[in-house]
This record gives structure tokens, sequence and C-alpha cells, in this order.
């Protein structure tokens, strides 16, 4: 790879770190709102729930959100691992890196779409519920994110 691919590598590389750190704030927080929708859910009674199901059904996007993060961001681990690599990198062609990026966002994809997912449940409520911060925080948190993704997209599909 030479120079100029390198240093579009590198703006690559921020912006996903930019995601990284949105996973970041994902994996501290959405715990967090599980814990919150677990009490709200908890506190109504089964009619309730039927009726309302706002909860209970963020609930289970949170918790499908929640098993997707971690290999989300192991995933961006060994693409930052890989474009450090200095060997491997001269070796490639960015044909090549890019298609190596490609296959190694697929859990960063999983990650996006159960946070996509996530939020939409959450919107569709017709009552927000501003007590639950950390789920207020979350859903933040996944509008970053999917916008930091995006961007990155859009990026690697102009990089040649």
């Amino acid at each position: 790879m030479n120079k100029d691919e390198m240093q579009k590598v590198g703006e690559l590389l921020a912006y996903l770190d930019s995601v990284d750190g949105q996973l970041s704030n994902l994996k501290k927080r959405v715990p967090l709102a599980i814990k919150e929708l677990e009490g709200r859910v908890k506190g109504q009674d089964k009619d309730a729930q039927k009726g309302f199901p706002h909860f209970v059904n963020t609930l289970a996007e949170m918790k499908k959100l929640n098993k997707e993060v971690d290999p989300a961001i192991k995933a961006i681990a060994s693409m930052v691992k890989l474009a450090q690599d200095k060997k491997k990198m001269d070796a490639l062609s960015m044909a090549d890196f890019k298609k190596l990026f490609i296959a190694l966002i697929k859990p960063v994809q999983k990650a996006s779409d159960a946070a996509a997912t996530a939020w939409i449940t959450w919107k569709k409520n017709p009552m927000p519920d501003k007590q639950l911060v950390s789920l207020t925080a979350t859903n933040g948190y996944c509008e970053n994110f999917q916008k930091y993704l995006n961007d990155y997209k859009i990026l690697l599909g102009k990089t040649r």
C-alpha cells in the first residue's frame, strides 16, 4: 500500500475509533437500561403489559443489543490490529484491504441493526419515560453509533 492509501486507512481508523467509542458507551449503558426496564416491567401486571407493551418490547430488543456489542468491539479491535501490522499492510492492495474490512465489519453491522431496532422500538412508545435515565442515554448512543458507522461506510465506499 502506498502513502496515499495509508492516509486513507488512517481516516478510516479515525471513524472506527468513533464507532468503537459509541460501542463502549453502549456496553456500559445497555445493561443499566435492561435493569431499568426489568424494574418497570415487574411493576406492571399482565394486562398492562399486553395493553401497553412498549416496556416489554424494548426490554427484549435491549437484550438482543446487549449480546451484539462485545462481538462488534472485538471486530473493531481486529480491524485496528490489521491496520497497525506494517508487514500485512504493505502486502495488501487497497482493494484487498477493503475486502478484509468489509468481512470484519459484519459483527458491527449486526450490533448496528440491533441498536436501530431497539431505538425504533422505544421511539414507538407513545409516552417516553424520562425517568428511565439509562434507557434515554442508551438511545442517544444508539443514534450516535448509527451516525458514525454510516459515515465510516460512506468513506469506505469512496476509498479506491
